[in-house]
């Protein structure tokens, strides 16, 4: 031991005659020099476990939100949990010398939740001299393992809606409509969970162009105002026209319920859809209300198509429409949102019983309105609601009044322009609007936002 040696060592200094009060201060200054010795260097190996406890740990928290995240993302594919959650934590510990053992993740629970297992010790060189080598700085095992998991189905305690206004002008074509459909889906994956057994999570979405299709004919008959088939008016430059009503569309209403989300009865219901050649955009594609059925979800975006006008403020008050429960008695019964009461109360963890979200998005400057459900550019008549960027402006506010948190995204459009400023305002708070300038960043905002929507809860191990 290191005392004895400085003793030892004390002895030989002072010679066979060293007197007995000169003996008994060496042996006195060697033991008490070999505990400072032990009680620094003891304190300087703590100190290196102790912040090597704290990054171990806080690796393992983050490797295990990510892995979890991965089960989201990648359609609860384990293999990719466990690398993602692996490489987290090892690329996080690569700076930390002395480290011996290893931590090593693992999927369970149906593939809902990712834990970590495994013990880790870090050396001690100068306790060694002591006789202690390494600490222990952390040990895990399934027992006191933390473990991240998605919040859904009987492990949530929100319900969620999320209803998605997309934009399917003209300016959408080819690619561009591609990629947001792949990025819808994969938001449709991440929010829509397999278990609803507890609790629900419902998506709807509203295409839009020139107005809003609807393609249930009942629905129709309950939304839209009653109108002849063929509608004559003046055009602005004095002609005498008539237009073709498209019986599936609706464009917008007018008076006092024109930027409210009332039920759409006697005179708050929307007005026809008429143009030259009785048809609207989109063409293919319409309206679904809330519905956890993921193979539907995926449906009615395959059928999608662009062509037409950019009517924003339609596409903003049916994604309002449909998470309204004043809605409930027009909707199909598995559709109908639920009470808006629900956002304000909490479980007791604290948690609100209910979210209802809505993503806006748009490529392109919201340019068209409407007159008696004719474009005003057209009609020799002012549109009675304003302009469109106006018009969403109402909406988008009175909207959030009602306790709905809007994500909004602009897809490749000037950052400084009409639209983008009407998106930036409509979002919840800056935080929530995205401006993608490329199909790529699209795919990301979406993902973010699934990610922002859905919940992994983290039980702590030791």
């Amino acid at each position: 031991m290191l005392w004895r040696s400085l003793i030892e060592c004390a002895r030989s200094n002072l010679g066979c005659g060293w007197r007995r009060r000169e003996g008994s201060i060496a042996i006195i200054f060697a033991v008490t020099l070999g505990v400072m010795l032990l009680v620094v260097g003891g304190a300087v190996d703590f100190g290196r476990w102790l912040s090597a406890r704290n990054a171990v740990r806080s690796a393992v928290d983050k490797a295990v939100i990510a892995g979890a995240r991965t089960l989201q993302i990648e359609g609860r594919n384990a293999l990719a949990a466990v690398d993602v959650a692996q490489r987290y934590y090892d690329r996080n510990l690569r700076v930390i010398s002395g480290l011996e053992g290893r931590i090593t993740f693992r999927v369970i629970r149906k593939d809902t939740a990712l834990i970590a297992e495994g013990k880790v010790f870090i050396d001690t060189p100068l306790l060694a001299l002591a006789g202690i080598r390494k600490l222990p700085v952390l040990i895990l095992s399934e027992a006191n393992a933390p473990e991240a998991f998605l919040a859904e189905g009987a492990k949530s305690e929100t319900d969620i809606e999320v209803a998605l206004m997309l934009d399917t002008s003209g300016s959408m074509l080819g690619g561009r409509l591609e990629n947001l459909k792949q990025a819808v889906n994969d938001l449709i994956d991440i929010v829509v969970w397999d278990d609803q057994s507890s609790h629900a999570s419902r998506v709807a979405l509203v295409p839009f162009a020139d107005a809003i299709r609807i393609d249930d004919p009942a629905l129709v008959s309950l939304v839209v105002r009653p109108s002849p088939s063929r509608f004559r008016f003046t055009d602005i430059d004095g002609n005498t026209r008539i237009w073709r009503r498209d019986p599936a569309c609706a464009t917008d209403r007018v008076g006092a319920a024109a930027y409210l989300d009332d039920a759409p009865e006697g005179p708050d219901q929307f007005n026809a859809y008429y143009s030259a050649d009785g048809t609207c955009d989109p063409k293919y594609g319409a309206i679904v209300p809330l519905t956890n059925d993921k193979t539907r979800l995926r449906s009615k975006l395959d059928m999608l198509s662009a062509g037409g006008e950019t009517a924003g403020h339609l596409g903003i008050a049916w994604t309002w429409n449909l998470l309204s429960p004043r809605w409930a008695g027009v909707l199909p019964a598995d559709g109908r949102p639920a009470p808006y009461s629900l956002l304000e109360q909490r479980t007791d963890s604290g948690a609100p019983l209910l979210r209802k979200i809505a993503v806006l998005m748009s490529d392109s400057e919201f340019n068209l309105e409407y007159c008696d459900g004719v474009d005003d550019a057209v009609i020799n008549c002012d549109a009675p609601n304003g302009n469109s960027i106006a018009n969403s402006q109402h909406l988008c506010a009175n909207m959030k009044a009602a306790g709905i948190t809007i994500f909004s995204v602009g897809f490749d459009i000037s950052e400084a322009g009409a639209t983008a400023s009407a998106l930036q305002r409509c979002a919840s708070s800056p935080s929530t609007y995205y401006l993608a300038q490329d199909t790529g960043a699209l795919r990301q905002a979406y993902r973010d936002i699934a990610l922002r929507i859905s919940q992994i809860h983290v039980t702590q191990g030791p």
